[in-house]
């Protein structure tokens, strides 16, 4: 698996009872989503809830604490100051747009 960036947005399938049930759930689908025998049409499985733990179970992934200041997901999903927003940008390579080019 290669980033935990998807390149769509839509709206997760549930209800989640709090962030870490929601980012649990997310990260379970976008780890399907890399992984091509698992597909929109199968979603309805319930071992995809698992699919996440599973694959720290094998080994093929792994978990790591990010601090909230680190956390490269708040440029998209949290109002940010000028500061912060632009040290998370330049941390997944992002460069400011001068103006007038």
């Amino acid at each position: 698996m290669s980033g935990a960036i998807s390149w769509t947005s839509r709206h997760q399938t549930i209800v989640a009872q709090s962030t870490d049930e929601a980012e649990y759930v997310e990260a379970c689908e976008e780890a399907m989503e890399a992984n091509p025998t698992f597909g929109r049409r199968t979603r309805h499985i319930e071992l995809k809830w698992h699919y996440v733990r599973e694959q720290v179970r094998k080994k093929e992934l792994y978990t790591r604490k990010v601090r909230s200041q680190d956390n490269l997901a708040y440029l998209f999903t949290k109002p940010l100051a000028k500061s912060r927003f632009e040290s998370l940008s330049a941390k997944i390579g992002m460069c400011t747009r001068k103006a007038g080019i």
